[in-house]
């Protein structure tokens, strides 16, 4: 079974069969993907689209998870009104997902695609893979250059430090010329 479990330390199931992709595929995504969509016809640019745009992704994810919100609403785990509507499920769903969660839900998504689609397995693990290494090669990178934007925002801040000074006087100084004008 394919998990992620979301900041508020609920887990979410993302296990793919039958049913669950006929309710992806009932569910509209036209704000996140124009043509329509079939996740039982997944395979290039619907794919593509897929797996690099998270919004698009979450919206899928959440056609799965739906029936576990639900629940989680019966049981009392979500802090809002058991008869509350798809928007605000939908709202709390979202709620729960930070950098770290959005990490282990994708990477629990393409696993039980991989599982659902046997075929699109080698595919979808290798580009996890890829999509795990360019995240460590950007964090690398932004630590690299972490030193020189913390240098180049201190002396933006020294500057503008230096024009407020600048100007305080300066009205200081009208005000003063003002006063003793008087």
């Amino acid at each position: 079974m394919k998990t992620f479990t979301d900041k508020k330390g609920r887990v979410w199931d993302l296990e793919l069969d039958i049913l669950t992709c006929r309710r992806v595929d009932a569910s509209d995504f036209k704000l996140y993907y124009k043509p329509d969509f079939s996740i039982f016809s997944l395979s290039g640019d619907p794919l593509k689209h897929l797996v690099l745009q998270s919004s698009f992704t979450f919206a899928v994810i959440w056609a799965i998870v739906q029936p576990q919100a639900v629940e989680m609403f019966k049981a009392g785990k979500f802090p809002t009104d058991p008869k509350a509507n798809h928007e605000e499920a939908e709202l709390e769903f979202v709620s729960g997902i930070n950098a770290k969660a959005k990490m282990e839900a994708n990477t629990a998504f393409l696993e039980a695609l991989g599982d659902f689609f046997p075929e699109l397995k080698t595919a979808l693990s290798s580009l996890e893979r890829q999509m795990r290494t360019l995240s460590e090669k950007i964090d690398l990178k932004a630590r690299e250059v972490e030193p020189l934007l913390d240098e180049m925002l201190e002396a933006d801040m020294d500057q503008g430090i230096k024009e407020i000074r600048s100007r305080l006087q300066k009205t200081r100084g009208e005000r003063l010329g003002e006063i003793l004008s008087h």
